[in-house]
């Protein structure tokens, strides 16, 4: 059987598996709303949709719908005015931007815009430019911005509104960010143009210190090394046994609050299944509630009782070694204590 009709197999045993847990993907929440990030609002300014301009003489950034959209009828684009959408004959430094304040605790903070850029000045001349700045450090007309440069894009022209790569923005939770962008261009032909829309700054809620073995702060993950060549491990009977012993490894955490806690894989091993149980022991099937297949940097929800141990058990599905990272997130309502390692 093909690992794509196996894993379609299981999914649709999965309840039998997992006793009336359902799997699913942990839903993002939005920073910045896709109205704002998509320039919508009925006044076409960059104040009205939530962002500050820094302008000044010549060509600057303007709302409005001359360069067209990617969603709705707006954008953010450079121009001579809200209706006139060109690229600058003078040299000019143009930003505009907002402070967002990403909540402590919180994991996969994803920034995500889409860039149009018709004309371009190929390869050191005209720039578009995203940075991430502190609220000290306010973008100067003319200047390039303080701060950490996240993005630059210069070629080839994109004759239409494209997604460009996420940024991963994780390492700012708990933090006020001024996120920045800037069109920067020389007074030579050709003119470049960039047009932003469908802005989107979203995150995974996590809650207190309940992600570490190796360190009691939020964030580190706990891994789990798998040797290479002992064999193929095969995913678990609807009865959640286990096929191989001894290659599995086991967590504890007590939980503080009932709610909806979220297992987050951040590395790329593999496929890993999880488990939980309340009572302690080995790696025995018995007992353990399955939260199946887990692959990448990807995350599942489990609802556990208030003021609980709970046990969570890593079962590797492959054979060529290596480590996987994960992170135990809580509800943004509970401190829970730090994971204590368990001899698998």
């Amino acid at each position: 059987m093909s690992r794509t009709l196996l894993l379609l197999s299981k999914a649709i045993l999965v309840i039998a598996c997992c006793f009336g847990i359902v799997r699913q993907t942990s839903a993002q929440i939005a920073l910045i709303s896709a109205n704002d990030g998509g320039f919508e609002n009925a006044t076409s300014t960059l104040a009205a949709n939530g962002w500050t301009g820094v302008n000044g003489t010549a060509v600057t950034w303007f709302v409005g719908t001359a360069a067209g959209a990617a969603t709705g009828t707006k954008a953010a684009f450079v121009g001579s005015s809200n209706t006139v959408y060109t690229g600058s004959t003078a040299t000019v430094i143009k930003h505009f931007y907002r402070d967002i304040a990403i909540p402590a605790g919180a994991t996969s903070v994803f920034l995500n815009y889409k860039l149009k850029m018709p004309i371009v000045d190929c390869c050191t001349f005209d720039f578009f430019r995203v940075y991430t700045n502190t609220t000290a450090q306010t973008p100067v007309s003319g200047t390039l911005p303080a701060g950490t440069q996240r993005a630059v894009y210069n070629t080839p022209a994109l004759a239409n509104f494209t997604a460009q790569p996420q940024i991963d923005l994780t390492s700012l939770a708990g933090t006020t960010v001024r996120l920045v962008f800037t069109y920067q261009t020389d007074a030579a032909s050709p003119f470049a143009n960039p047009a932003v829309d469908d802005i989107t700054l979203t995150y995974l809620a996590g809650g207190g210190p309940c992600s570490s073995i190796a360190a009691a702060t939020c964030g580190v993950a706990n891994a789990l090394t798998i040797a290479s060549g002992t064999g193929v491990y095969n995913p678990p009977s609807a009865t959640c046994g286990f096929n191989t012993p001894g290659q599995e490894k086991v967590y504890s955490f007590t939980s503080t609050s009932a709610g909806t806690y979220t297992i987050q894989q951040n590395s790329s091993f593999g496929y890993i299944d999880y488990f939980f149980k309340t009572q302690a022991g080995g790696c025995s099937g018995t007992g353990w509630t399955c939260i199946d297949d887990l692959n990448g940097a990807v995350s599942a929800n489990f609802t556990l009782a208030a003021s609980t141990a709970y046990y969570i058990l890593l079962d590797p599905e492959g054979s060529g070694g290596g480590s996987v990272n994960f992170t135990i997130n809580c509800p943004a309502t509970d401190p829970c204590t730090s994971p204590t390692a368990l001899a698998a």
